[in-house]
């Protein structure tokens, strides 16, 4: 039924409209109706709002669906393909099935084809075997054949190889002969412009040289002719001066005098008495003084002015003729008047032990002195001062004082710790020189032959006059600083220092700070030899290098003239240099980077061998890097353990022997890396430097210096190859070392000489360089290199060598000794050449007597243990072997050769 109050198409907008009643309906009925039509319309405007929010949600849900809807209808299109694929396996799978099928019936027919070939094959076999020894006999002729075909090629191949390389060195020889004869002819022309450059140098030198003797001459007389004048005008001056001071002390006497009398005079001429009677011998009035006494005040004072005069035009013109002083004779039972004078020039007792001490800043004063405990000592009034001597020369000062006077330095002086001491004469300064000097020690004590507050860190061997040390603030010679001129500009600031120093080529090498820098051997050596005043410079050239890394290690060839003969170690980079006497250069001829920075070079003519992870070898002058001495189980184990070698040394030249130094032991070995001696040396663990200086080895430690002495024994004891019974033992005293320990301060090795080494020691602030020779480290003892070389019986041994080392410096702080060698030294020493022929395996019986009978027999012991000798001297005679029987021997010499004598026959006969 419609609804009664709107239309069906009425608008959301509209208000409702109200029919009018039916008639047919009663008018409750139609109240009814209108109220739940009212209702109604009230609930449909409260659900408009909850439509249009769920219409926007349905519309939400409506664009979730689609793309639902179109993600399903993708994975239905992807089913498909999928279904789409199964379906083709399926269909392979078929193929395959329906070919399987194929394959085995075709394998059946193999099979019964295969049973086929069988037989026919079991007939054909043994027309194979007849096939296959008939091939087997080819085989063998052509292998036959092809062998010797190969061996013709290979004689073939070899000779072409020949004949390439012959052709190869002939092409290289006469490549080299050309650049020989064009370095000849450059050279020959280069010697004939410097022969003649050498002549006229030499003509001209030798006129200067005859010039210079002629001045040296000139120049003696002159210095004579100027000391004795200098000393004669001393001495007319002092004498000079002598007579005008007792000339002033006599005009002031005559003044004094002429006062008095005129005072007396006047005095009498007030009174009026009879003075002038009494004085003058008349009576009247006398004049102011007495003409006598004017006149010769008057004589006496035109004679001062007259010496004074000549004095002063003597001095202005600088005269030496003047006439000697004369010489008073005194009688020796008169003493000397000394008359309490300011102007006599005998000084007080008070005054003659002065001296006069000039200080650093230039200012002077003088001071009592006097010589106490070794030292100097200076006082004025409450301050004292001690001293002792550094130098005997002093710098900055005149001659005439300079010939008087030494350097010495304070102790806790706030004006300086260095000045300089002048005295009155020569022969006071000899007396104190001779007072401050410390008398020599018993034992070896070297001179130090360099003083320096700057670190020295390396040093050179010239000549025994000229010694290069390199330090901190500079290049120093024996005679003072050396200036370094480089060549090139720009120099880098700090670079003053040298820390290496080697000499290859006849060419000095020398690190200055970061640089390696080169100049002549002899001009090196000439600046060397020029003294201080004269302010020595050396010209020097830089040598190249790819690295910028600055050398820690150098070393060279003095000798060598030409190849190879300078290495330098930069990092772990290491340079062989040539020296191209054409430029006057080094160059660098080959370079090689090795495991880690290597500890030690040794350069020799035939290789080079470098200290890294493990000792390494170069044959020179193009061979490979390859390891050196490892097959030794000590290097080896060093190897393993990571312990580099701390320095490598060549002992001897022919044939070569080199010493691989480790951190406790080293290891003596040949070119090839073998074993050359049985024992190893020892040495502590704070040893830090070895430097070898035949026939000694010299090791530097914390405390002292160890020399070692080598000789072709030393270290070279055989194995031990006998029982607790036997009469020796292979611990052989005579293979042992001696050994020589010089006790410095903190040493360090600086370089080598001829005879020793030199070091560096420390000394509260002060750095000393010394130069240590083993020679007379052991001559300092008694004991010579004759000596050392001879086998000698317990009282030469070095047990007794310290004994008189202990007699003759008794005190404790000396700086040498000797390590002690205890033990049968003359049994062991005796039995030693006994001990060889016990390792040869096959000896037949005849060398057997022969050697018991020409050998001498040592004693006889009892027990297996070792019993001291009662008595053993050079010579074993019938004597000491009878002194034997209250040691415990009980048989004669006869009897311990014939036992001897047949035990070994029984043993060869065996």
């Amino acid at each position: 039924m419609a609804y009664p109050y709107r239309r069906a198409t009425k608008s959301l907008g509209e208000k409702p409209m109200v029919w009018p009643k039916p008639a047919h309906l009663r008018s409750t009925i139609w109240a009814n109706r209108m109220r739940f039509a009212l209702a109604a319309d009230l609930l449909r405007g409260r659900c408009r709002a909850v439509d249009s929010a769920l219409v926007a949600s349905h519309a939400h849900m409506t664009t979730n669906n689609k793309a639902l809807q179109e993600a399903c209808s993708l994975l239905e299109e992807q089913l498909t393909d999928l279904e789409k694929l199964a379906d083709l396996h399926e269909l392979k799978n078929k193929d395959l099935e329906n070919e399987l099928a194929r394959t085995r019936s075709e394998l059946e027919s193999t099979r019964s084809k295969l049973s086929e070939s069988e037989r026919v094959s079991a007939s054909r076999a043994a027309e194979a075997a007849r096939a296959a020894h008939l091939a087997d006999e080819a085989q063998e002729q052509l292998r036959l054949a092809t062998s010797q075909l190969q061996i013709m090629r290979e004689r073939l191949d070899n000779r072409e190889s020949l004949v390439s390389e012959l052709e190869g060195e002939v092409a290289r020889a006469a490549d080299e002969a050309a650049a020989r004869a064009a370095a000849l002819d450059s050279a020959a022309r280069r010697l004939r412009d410097l022969q003649e450059e050498a002549a006229a140098l030499r003509t001209r030198a030798h006129h200067h040289h005859a010039h210079a003797l002629q001045l040296q001459a000139a120049l003696a007389d002159a210095q004579e002719e100027a000391e004795a004048a200098r000393e004669a005008h001393a001495a007319a001056t002092a004498w000079w001066r002598t007579r005008e001071t007792k000339a002033d002390a006599t005009l002031r006497q005559q003044a004094k005098l002429i006062d008095f009398l005129q005072a007396k005079v006047e005095e009498a001429g007030r009174k009026k008495c009879s003075l002038g009677n009494k004085l003058f011998g008349r009576s009247g009035r006398r004049a102011a003084a007495s003409p006598p006494l004017l006149r010769v005040n008057r004589e006496l004072r035109e004679e001062v002015e007259r010496l004074r005069a000549k004095l002063a035009a003597a001095n202005a013109n600088c005269e030496a003729n003047f006439p000697p002083t004369p010489r008073r004779d005194r009688r020796s039972d008169k003493p000397k008047k000394i008359v309490p004078s300011t102007f006599d020039l005998d000084l007080p007792e008070d005054t003659k032990d002065t001296l006069l001490i000039i200080w650093s800043d230039g200012s002077r004063e003088r001071m009592q002195a006097r010589f106490a405990d070794g030292a100097l000592e200076l006082c004025s009034g409450q301050r004292r001062l001690r001293a002792r001597l550094v130098s005997a020369d002093v710098k900055n000062l005149p001659h005439n004082e300079a010939n008087r006077a030494f350097t010495v330095r304070f102790e806790h002086c706030d004006r300086g710790d260095d000045a300089a001491i002048v005295c009155s004469t020569i022969e006071e300064r000899s007396q104190w020189i001779k007072k401050l000097t410390p008398g020599p020690t018993a034992g070896y004590n070297p001179p130090a032959i360099l003083q320096s507050q700057a670190e020295p860190t390396t040093a050179l061997y010239v000549a025994p006059n000229a010694i290069a040390i390199g330090c901190s603030d500079g290049l120093h010679s024996l005679r003072g600083p050396i200036a370094l001129e480089c060549d090139e500009e720009g120099s880098p600031a700090g670079a003053a220092g040298v820390q290496l120093l080697a000499a290859a080529a006849g060419r000095a090498l020398l690190r200055r700070g970061a640089r390696l820098a080169q100049a002549a051997l002899p001009a090196l050596a000439s600046v060397l030899r020029r003294a201080a005043p004269l302010h020595a410079a050396l010209p020097l050239a830089r040598v190249r290098l790819s690295d910028n890394t600055a050398p820690h290690i150098l070393t060279g060839l003095p000798e060598a003239a030409d190849g190879l003969c300078a290495a330098v170690a930069c990092g772990r980079r290491v340079y062989l240099l040539r020296f191209d006497a054409s430029s006057a250069e080094f160059k660098t001829a080959r370079s090689l980077t090795v495991d880690r920075p290597p500890n030690s070079l040794l350069l020799t003519n035939q290789a080079l061998y470098i200290a890294g992870e493990k000792p390494l070898k170069i044959n020179l002058p193009s061979g490979a890097l390859e390891s050196f001495g490892i097959e030794e189980p000590i290097v080896a184990a060093a190897f393993k353990k990571h312990s580099p070698p701390k320095a490598i040394i060549q002992i001897r030249r022919k044939p070569i022997e080199i010493l691989l130094c480790y951190a406790e032991c080293g290891v003596f070995v040949d070119e090839n890396g073998k074993r050359t001696r049985n024992e190893d040396p020892k040495w502590s663990s704070a040893v830090h430097g070895w430097e070898y200086v035949s026939p000694f080895l010299y090791a530097a430690g914390e405390d002292k210096v160890t020399i070692i002495y080598i000789n072709d024994e030393t270290y070279k004891a055989p194995p031990c190859t006998c029982d607790t019974a036997s009469l020796t033992s292979s611990a052989s005293e005579c293979y042992q070392p001696e050994i020589f320990n010089f006790k410095v301060n903190e040493p360090y090795l600086l370089g080598t000489t001829t005879n020793g080494v030199i070091i560096r020691s420390k000394v509260d602030d002060e750095y000393k360089v010394i130069i240590v020779e083993g020679a007379a480290a052991f001559r300092s003892i008694g004991t010579s290199l004759e000596s050392l070389d001879t086998f000698s019986d317990s009282k030469g041994s070095s047990s007794d060598l310290a004994q008189s080392l202990t007699d003759l410096s008794p005190h404790d702080d000396s700086k040498e000794s000797v390590e002690l060698t205890t033990g049968f030294l003359a049994d062991i020493r005796q039995r030693a050449r006994q001990l060889r022929t016990k390792q040869r395996e096959k000896i037949s019986p005849d060398d057997v007597i022969k050697q018991i009978l020409t050998s001498e027999v040592g004693l006889k012991r009892t027990s297996n243990g070792r019993k001291s000798p009662a008595v053993i001297s050079e010579c074993e005679t019938e004597s000491e072997f009878e002194s034997e029987e209250g040691t415990g021997s009980t048989k004669c010499t006869a009897d311990v050769c014939a036992e001897m004598f047949t035990r070994q026959v029984n043993k060869c006969k065996q």
